[in-house]
C-alpha cells in the first residue's frame, strides 16, 4: 500500500507568505548556529594536528640534519654508504609529513575562515529574522483588521441599503424595447382599482423644495450640469496622479520585474483594503451627513424674495438675456450650497445602491492572493542570490585558505611527497 504525498500549498494570503519566511530564517539561524558549534571542536582537531605534524616533521629535519653532519664527517666508504641511506630514508619519511603539516595547516585555515563567514551570515539571518518577524507583525496586525472590516461588510452594506430605500425611491426602470410600459392597473365593477399613494420619501421631499427655491425644475438641472463640469476637472487632476503612479510602477517593474511585480500587487491591496475600510467606517458617516442634508432642505426657512426667483427662472428658462446673471445673484448662498449637498446626497443613494458585498470581498482576496504570489517570487529570488553570496565567499575563502602554503605545497607536489 502506498501513501500519496501531498504538496504543501502555496501562500495565499501575504500574512501567510511572511510566516512561512519567518519560520525559514528561524530554522536557517538554528543551522547556521548549529554549524558554528561543529566548527570549533574541528578547528581545535586540526590544530592539534597540525601541532603533531609539525613537530615529527621537525623531529626529523633534525635527525636528517644530524645525519648530514655524521656524513660530511665519515671516512670509510661503508660507513657513509650507511649514512646516505639513512639520510634519504629521512628525506623520503619528511614527505608524508611535510604533507600532513600542510593539509592540516589549510584545513585549519579554512574552518578559521569558515567560523568567520559563518558568524557574519548569522548576523545577517539574525538581522533578516527581525525585520521579517516585525514585517510579520505588522500583516498579522493589518490583516486582522482587514478581515474584520470584512465580516462587518454585509452587515453594513444591508444597514446602508436598507437606508437608502427609506430616503429614496429607486430609479425608475427603463422603459422596455418598443416603448411598452408596465400593465394598467386592475378595474373592478366599480371602476379602476385605486391604492393610497404612499407619502413621498425624503429625498423627493428635499427634490421638491430644492425646486421651489431654486425656482422650479429647470433649475436644479442647470446647477447638476454645473456641478458635474466643476467636478470634471478635480476628476481629470485626481486620474491624472492615478496614470502617473501606474507609469512609476510600471517604470519599476521595467527596471526591477520582481520588486515591481511587489510594489504593484502592495498597491492593489491597499487600494482594495481602503475601498472595504472606506465603506465600513465612512459609509455610515456619509449616509447619516446625507440624511441631515435632506432634513436642511426641507426645513430650511421660506425665501422673502421666493415669487421673484420664481419669475427670473422663467424667463431663464425663456432664455431671456440677463435673466441667468439675476437669477444667480438672486439664489441665496446657502440654497446653492444645499444644491450642491443635494446632487452628493443622489451620487451617495445611487452609489450605496450599487454596492456588492461579494465583489468587494473578492477584489480583496485576489489582492492579496496576487501580493502573496508576487512576495513569495521576491523571497524566492532573494534566497538565490544569497546562496550565490554563499557559495562565492565560501569559494574566496578556500583561496585564501591555501595563500601561506601555496608555495610549500606546489613544492611538495613536484617533490611527489605523499
Amino acid at each position: 500500500m502506498t501513501t500519496a504525498t501531498q504538496t504543501p500549498t502555496a501562500p495565499t494570503t501575504g500574512k501567510d507568505v511572511h510566516a512561512a519566511e519567518v519560520a525559514r530564517l528561524d530554522d536557517d539561524l538554528a543551522a547556521r548556529e548549529a554549524r558554528l558549534a561543529r566548527l570549533a571542536p574541528e578547528a581545535a582537531a586540526r590544530r592539534e594536528q597540525l601541532q603533531k605534524a609539525t613537530a615529527e616533521l621537525a623531529a626529523l629535519k633534525q635527525a636528517g640534519s644530524t645525519l648530514q653532519q655524521q656524513l660530511n664527517a665519515a671516512t670509510s666508504q661503508p660507513e657513509r654508504h650507511r649514512l646516505e641511506q639513512a639520510l634519504e630514508r629521512n628525506l623520503i619519511d619528511q614527505g608524508p609529513r611535510n604533507d600532513a603539516r600542510l593539509t592540516a595547516a589549510e584545513q585549519l585555515a579554512s574552518i578559521e575562515l569558515a567560523v568567520v563567514r559563518q558568524t557574519a551570515q548569522a548576523a545577517r539571518t539574525r538581522a533578516d529574522l527581525t525585520r521579517a518577524t516585525a514585517e510579520l507583525t505588522r500583516a498579522r496586525q493589518e490583516t486582522a483588521a482587514a478581515t474584520a472590516r470584512v465580516n462587518a461588510l454585509a452587515e453594513t452594506v444591508t444597514a446602508l441599503q436598507d437606508t437608502a430605500g427609506r430616503l429614496s425611491d429607486p430609479p425608475a426602470p427603463i422603459p422596455a424595447p418598443g416603448g411598452r410600459t408596465a400593465a394598467p392597473a386592475p378595474t373592478t365593477a366599480a371602476g379602476p382599482a385605486t391604492a393610497a399613494a404612499p407619502p413621498p420619501k425624503p429625498a423627493a421631499v428635499a427634490r421638491g423644495r430644492l425646486e421651489e427655491m431654486l425656482g422650479g425644475p429647470g433649475m436644479l438641472g442647470r446647477l447638476r450640469e454645473r456641478v458635474a463640469a466643476a467636478r470634471k476637472d478635480g476628476v481629470t487632476r485626481a486620474q491624472a496622479v492615478a496614470d502617473a503612479e501606474a507609469l512609476v510602477r510600471q517604470a519599476a517593474s521595467a527596471r526591477s520585474p520582481v520588486d515591481g511585480a511587489v510594489a504593484a500587487a502592495a498597491a492593489a491591496l491597499t487600494v482594495a483594503r481602503v475601498a472595504v475600510q472606506d465603506l465600513v467606517e465612512g459609509g455610515p458617516v456619509r449616509m447619516a451627513a446625507a440624511e441631515a442634508t435632506l432634513t436642511a432642505i426641507t426645513e430650511f426657512p421660506r425665501i422673502p424674495e421666493q415669487v421673484a426667483i420664481q419669475d427670473v427662472a422663467a424667463e431663464v428658462e425663456k432664455g431671456t438675456d440677463g435673466a441667468l446673471d439675476r437669477w444667480e445673484v438672486m439664489v441665496p448662498v446657502a440654497v446653492t450650497e444645499l444644491a450642491i449637498g443635494f446632487i452628493d446626497v443622489e451620487a451617495e443613494l445611487a452609489a450605496v445602491r450599487a454596492l456588492d458585498v461579494a465583489d468587494l470581498t473578492r477584489r480583496q482576496a485576489e489582492a492579496d492572493a496576487a501580493y502573496a504570489a508576487a512576495l513569495t517570487t521576491q523571497l524566492t529570488r532573494q534566497r538565490e542570490v544569497d546562496a550565490a553570496a554563499e557559495v562565492l565567499a565560501a569559494a574566496a575563502d578556500e583561496v585564501t585558505a591555501r595563500e601561506k602554503t601555496a608555495a610549500d605545497r606546489r613544492l611538495s607536489l613536484v617533490r611527489g611527497d605523499r
